[in-house]
């Protein structure tokens, strides 16, 4: 029959099984997108604004340049963890970036990773969901049958025998209950036993209740102090405790007359235990300021410790600062970022579209990823190896890239907001202090920039730096200008990622083929990578920069010569600016029926950017014109690794300790090893006595006084002493050891000696 508390758990499971199975297809609102995407510690949901809600500012907290670039994949120890490095596969999403042999196998397996990874999941969730009904459930029913259970036939055998080294008296562990012994002795008229196993009992009883501390060595005498705050126990144990000293100590036979009394009155004494132990635990109760104490020490030991792990675990992983990474969509640091892109990714979840995150360019991702957003944090310098792979994918048919360029900071942004804010409850040195922040991170951008030439290039845009600050457009023009919903969209930009003519890339040609204006008879110095200026050999003038030659101009070179304007059609600009810079453009190829989409800044998609409605929109509109399918996410601080799925690139040796799924295997094989070291050395491990040796052992003082007389040179009275003894112990006049009369030993002992 069901109880109550099954009922309750048949329902809880059942939701959460409905909740996962209609997980996917239920459509989520605005609000539980932001919810999912966001941390409360700078963003405020409800109001669709920022929020400084993080520790408060300090000079710690503060970031430095070395940790601004954070890479998703291949750098930290999780994306170790979970097989998400540069060249292992997506323990998220359960896809392999690695390439293999057929798609049926490639499919075959990132199904039961799946599968997998929801079934754990799934198992963890109804764990913490079954632990949470039991705390709420069976509080008090555990502490109500615990306090019941001394008056019912059936006793906690193994609770009394790991007392039975406490007890005062040395007790045979039996098939039955110390009160079920008592009582079969009782019946036999033999008292003395009886009294010894129903004073056991009381004590075992009175320790469960917290009445009394049960510890061997502890005097009677002891046991009635510690009982003072409850007179009615001490005095029925004082009763008892009289009877059991003249039977055990006093040898005394005890009547049945004297016996009695004290059996009958065993329920009114097991009664008064039970009620004191209901007055200390709502003392607790009262005095407790977490929560409930009532049946506390009901509860199993390894219980207690698990869900305080989890508790502990899930404390340490609740950061309160904000983080700097850009671009990352699948971690709490890029939820816990305004740069971050886990907003869009689950606007693209909400429109059931699966999505994962890449970290290598493999031959499996032709035909499982359908669009590819690629957020890259830094400017683009791309090798053209790189695109050329992307041009590959694209040419591979109905295939969507979404490029987002970098000359933006939604840090910077996020911190002048909070410093202009002046709602927030900020001090004047915080405030300054969030300023103080803002400058680092537009500074870092600034840096970040100026390290790449003046010109890039990749076969969809050519990317000049412009000087000056980022700067707010206030005014849209292009096909997506006449939504009224985008009135009041945020857009910022300082340079712009314009498509090209192809008049244009003939001048891009010649201004990067430096080797057509050198001089005749002159030799181009060798290629640099960051060379600066040379003594002036091509220019008359001495002092004034000359161009140097270096391998970006020379990758560029290869870049444009490789474009092809034919294959792609005219751009069409979705969104620009005022002034007709272009923010939002889309490039449509001619016979692969695949589209570029490239977006000048991360003003759109930042999770900063998407608090605002008419991003929102601006982001909609770009999911609208992403085909079915696999959506993947990328983002790095440098070009991802190329695969080609070639037999060398497979891992080999111990490298395939770090593939997926050996690596989660792996990590917790040598965190037990770890726990297993500690737990060998002495300092760390549990306590343990050290061996020593018996001092009732004849033979160890036989060659203690050995050792002694050689270290003293007194063999010859070692001899005259056995001599000796043979002759006054042992009787024996006969024996050439009682008879000796020189010092030698004897021929048998020589012999053995000898040999």
């Amino acid at each position: 029959m069901f109880k109550a508390r099954d009922l309750v758990f048949v329902f809880v499971c059942s939701w959460l099984c409905c909740s996962l199975a209609f997980a996917q297809t239920a459509r989520r609102s605005d609000e539980d997108i932001l919810q999912r995407g966001t941390s409360p510690v700078w963003a405020d949901v409800k109001k669709e604004d920022v929020q400084y809600n993080a520790t408060p500012l300090g000079r710690d907290n503060l970031e430095g340049r070395s940790d601004w670039s954070k890479v998703e994949s291949g750098q930290d120890f999780w994306s170790w963890l979970f097989g998400n490095d540069g060249s292992n596969s997506n323990w998220t999403t359960g896809s392999s970036t690695a390439s293999t042999p057929t798609t049926f196998w490639s499919d075959l397996w990132r199904f039961i990773t799946d599968l997998l990874m929801y079934l754990f999941w799934t198992i963890l969730a109804l764990l913490l969901i079954a632990g949470v009904v039991w705390l709420a459930i069976n509080q008090e029913v555990l502490a109500y049958f615990r306090r019941q259970r001394a008056t019912t036939a059936h006793e906690n055998i193994a609770i009394q025998q790991a007392k039975y080294s406490d007890l005062p008296v040395e007790l045979e562990q039996g098939l039955v209950g110390l009160k079920a012994q008592a009582g079969a002795f009782r019946d036999k008229g033999d008292y003395n036993r009886s009294i010894v196993y129903l004073f056991s009992y009381l004590l075992v009883e009175l320790d469960s209740a917290r009445c009394i501390a049960l510890a061997k060595g502890k005097t009677n005498y002891r046991y009635l102090r510690e009982l003072a705050p409850h007179k009615s126990l001490q005095t029925r144990l004082r009763r008892v405790i009289t009877l059991f000293e003249e039977a055990y100590f006093g040898r005394r036979t005890i009547s049945r007359e004297q016996f009695e009394p004290v059996w009958e009155d065993l329920g009114a004494f097991e009664a008064a235990i039970k009620e004191s132990e209901k007055r200390q635990d709502a003392s607790h109760l009262a005095t407790a300021a977490d929560g409930p104490a009532v049946g506390a020490s009901s509860m199993p030991s390894w219980f207690s410790s698990v869900l305080l792990a989890i508790l502990s675990a899930g404390l340490a992983g609740c950061r309160t600062e904000v983080t700097n990474v850009y671009g990352t969509s699948d971690s709490l640091e890029a939820e816990m970022s305004p740069g971050g892109l886990t907003v869009f990714r689950e606007m693209m979840k909400a429109r059931s579209l699966d999505t994962e995150t890449l970290s290598t360019l493999s031959p499996t991702m032709d035909k499982r990823v359908q669009t590819i957003i690629w957020a890259p944090d830094y400017f683009p310098l791309h090798s053209k190896q790189t695109l050329d792979r992307f041009e590959k994918w694209l040419n591979s048919g109905s295939k969507t890239l979404v490029y987002v360029g970098r000359d933006y900071s939604p840090q910077a942004d996020y911190w002048e907001q909070v410093s202009n804010d002046q709602t927030n409850t900020l001090d004047a040195r915080a405030r300054a202090r969030s300023k103080i922040q803002l400058s680092k991170e537009a500074n870092h951008l600034d840096v970040h920039r100026d390290q790449y030439r003046e010109l890039l290039l990749t076969p969809w845009f050519v990317w000049r730096q412009v000087p000056g600050p980022v700067r707010k457009v206030n005014g849209f023009q292009g096909e997506w200008a006449d939504d009224n919903a985008l009135a009041n969209a945020k857009f910022y930009a300082r340079s712009t990622l314009k498509p090209f003519t192809a008049l244009e890339l003939d001048g891009i040609l010649k201004e990067l083929d430096w080797q057509t204006a050198t001089p005749a008879g002159v030799t181009p110095p060798p290629p640099r990578k960051y060379g600066f200026a040379l003594p002036s050999i091509f220019k008359p003038s001495i002092g004034r920069k000359t161009r140097v030659w270096n391998t970006d101009d020379e990758e560029l070179l290869s870049i444009a010569k490789g474009i092809v304007p034919g294959d792609r059609m005219e751009a069409t600009v979705l969104l620009a600016s005022q002034d007709g810079s272009p923010l939002i453009t889309e490039i449509q190829y001619k016979a692969a029926t695949s589209k570029v989409i490239v977006l000048a800044n991360s003003s759109v998609l930042s999770n900063l950017s998407l608090l605002n409605r008419g991003n929102r929109r601006l982001a909609n509109k770009i999911i609208d014109r992403v085909p079915t399918g696999t959506v993947g996410f990328l983002s790095m601080d440098s070009d991802p690794p190329i695969r080609l799925g070639l037999p060398q690139e497979e891992h080999q040796g111990f490298e395939m300790l770090t593939v997926w799924p050996f690596n989660v295997m792996t990590i917790h094989a040598a965190v037990l090893a770890m726990v297993a070291i500690i737990a060998a050395f002495p300092i760390f491990g549990r306590a343990r006595k050290t061996p020593q040796k018996s001092q009732a052992n004849f033979a160890d003082h036989v060659e203690s006084l050995g050792e002694l007389l050689r270290a003293t040179d007194g063999g010859q009275y070692a001899k005259e002493a056995i001599s000796k003894y043979f002759r006054i112990v042992r009787r024996d006049h006969k024996s050439e050891w009682a008879n000796l009369q020189t010092f030698d030993p004897p021929p048998d002992l020589q012999r053995s000696d000898q040999g």
